[in-house]
């Protein structure tokens, strides 16, 4: 097991929406998952990864587990439908990364929608569980569909600059997750840019998904984009966010669509 104390290990929490509305996106949200997971087991650090999938119910296939333990999803391992109880999905997925207490952790909530089916925890209690994550230097970032995203995550005491918007289509899911990958790698790189301007990372995904990112990791997309071609992207995030924060905030979207083969 990664040892949980030491500076470069990571817990990847990915609570990740699979409602029904997720079905027309299923094969981009898997292969986007896939190519984030991948990147991600590559990376120097020691890293734990949880994932969290949720509809009405509440599914972990892994909790805390060594990342290069944690397998692709397929279309058996993800299948949308119900409703969806965001509320109950980020507060039990919060309270079991507070057993295990890592010293970093990354919470990345991926939504197409909005909480209509939770029964434990009320948006309040979301709330002050977020800001506890804060205080203890934890990155909390909100991926939404929806065109509320930035009022939805500022009800849960998340940021704008935590916050990125997306579009309800297999390209806006895939750069959703390659944004998401970059934003990982900063954090745990020891970055905290992350932590203030979220939607930078945007362009630079758009460049690595129109370059190749996500392909061939098991889906026959074709080649696979070089570990360095990567970290260069993370970098170059970095550093327009930096720019930007020296001037004034900005904002960036893009657009790649992707196909898993045998989609139905």
């Amino acid at each position: 097991m990664p040892e949980q104390g030491n500076d470069t290990f990571t817990e990847i929490v990915c609570v990740i929406d699979r409602s029904g509305s997720m079905d027309t996106v299923k094969s981009d949200a898997i292969g986007g998952f896939n190519a984030f997971l991948k990147e991600q087991q590559t990376l120097p650090g020691e890293a734990a990864m949880t994932v969290v999938m949720f509809d009405h119910d509440y599914l972990v296939p892994y909790s805390g587990v060594p990342i290069q333990n944690v397998n692709q999803l397929d279309y058996s391992s993800y299948v949308p439908r119900g409703t969806t109880a965001l509320n109950d999905a980020i507060g039990r997925a919060i309270s079991e990364l507070k057993c295990r207490n890592p010293k970093k952790a990354i919470i990345m909530i991926l939504t197409d929608g909005h909480e209509n089916a939770s029964s434990e925890f009320k948006k309040c209690q979301i709330k002050d569980m977020i800001k506890d994550c804060e205080d203890r230097g934890w990155f909390v970032a909100y991926l939404s569909a929806t065109l509320e995203a930035f009022d939805d995550a500022r009800s849960y005491g998340i940021g704008r600059g935590q916050t990125a918007s997306y579009q309800n289509t297999g390209a806006g899911v895939f750069n959703m997750m390659a944004t998401a990958s970059l934003a990982t790698t900063d954090y745990r790189g020891g970055g905290t840019q992350c932590m203030s301007n979220m939607t930078s990372y945007s362009t630079s995904a758009s460049n690595l998904v129109s370059q190749g990112w996500g392909q061939g990791w098991g889906q026959g997309w074709g080649t696979t984009p070089t570990v360095q071609s990567y970290t260069d992207a993370a970098n170059t995030a970095n550093a327009t966010t930096s720019a930007i924060g020296s001037s004034a905030q900005g904002s960036h979207h893009s657009k790649k669509k992707r196909n898993i083969p045998g989609d139905n």
